[in-house]
């Protein structure tokens, strides 16, 4: 059973993607890295010579994503001129920029952004966190070929936190099966929540565009699609490096570091 259940993951994450553009969610402020972020946006904190938003941007277009929306808000004119950058010395699928004056927070910032997509299904991704697979099990992959916008309007990411360096949190979701997508709850018991989400996710465009708000978070998202039962999960089968401050940063990079990770 288990070696039908591998069959099934590898050919799921054979599945070329054709039709699917990118969120790429910058405007943070990442208080708790401290020093780090007070002349820096967080996502443009490097690891082994690239800034964290420069390997999700190569990983997206690697994986075939044709078109990506980056917000912005904390040192915008770094974001800006960061992409600039990379785009002169790659090449990238078509990379556009918002600005919030005020920021409009995760759900807010998707919104803001909503009329520059054309696709009904969206990647949506943390410009901070930071995916290791092997290309057979690219997430991506994984994430598009199990997104069915007739029974859902979310599907999460998650990591077992036993993959998960630099968390230390209760975890977020009850159990899940291996390598099909399923309906997620919320684990009451926090104690027993095994499963952590990595910031990586498909998102139903036309469900967040019902939303009247201006400022509001996506766990509000996760929260309404939970109640109608539409909110799933995927199983990454890699690591998830979760870096919410200068000690999880550390150890992140000289974990990389002393074992050679190519984030590429």
């Amino acid at each position: 059973m288990n070696y039908l259940i591998g069959l099934k993951d590898m050919y799921l994450n054979r599945k070329k993607i054709n039709n699917l553009e990118a969120m790429i969610m910058a405007a943070g402020r990442g208080k708790r890295m401290s020093y780090m972020t007070k002349f820096l946006a967080k996502p443009l904190i490097k690891i082994n010579k690239y800034s964290m938003l420069e390997t999700n941007i190569k990983k997206l277009a690697n994986s075939g994503i044709n078109k990506i929306v980056v917000n912005s808000s904390y040192m915008h004119l770094c974001i800006n001129k960061s992409i600039k950058k990379i785009k002169y010395n790659t090449r990238l699928p078509k990379i556009s920029i918002t600005f919030e004056k005020k920021r409009l927070e995760t759900g807010g910032g998707l919104k803001n952004a909503i009329n520059k997509f054309k696709t009904s299904e969206l990647l949506v991704i943390n410009g901070d966190s930071l995916l290791h697979y092997s290309e057979k099990f690219c997430p991506i992959q994984k994430l598009y070929s199990n997104f069915n916008n007739q029974k859902m309007d979310v599907l999460l990411l998650l990591s077992k936190k036993k993959n998960t360096l630099g968390y230390d949190g209760n975890g977020d979701y009850k159990k899940m099966n291996y390598s099909f997508a399923s309906k997620l709850t919320r684990e009451n018991s926090i104690l027993s929540s095994k499963y952590v989400f990595t910031g990586w996710q498909i998102i139903n465009k036309n469900f967040v565009k019902d939303f009247s708000e201006k400022k509001f978070s996506l766990k509000k998202i996760y929260d309404i699609a939970e109640k109608k039962g539409r909110l799933y999960g995927v199983l990454h089968t890699g690591l998830f490096f979760h870096i919410g401050d200068p000690k999880s940063f550390n150890l992140i990079k000289n974990f990389i570091n002393s074992k050679r990770v190519n984030l590429k």
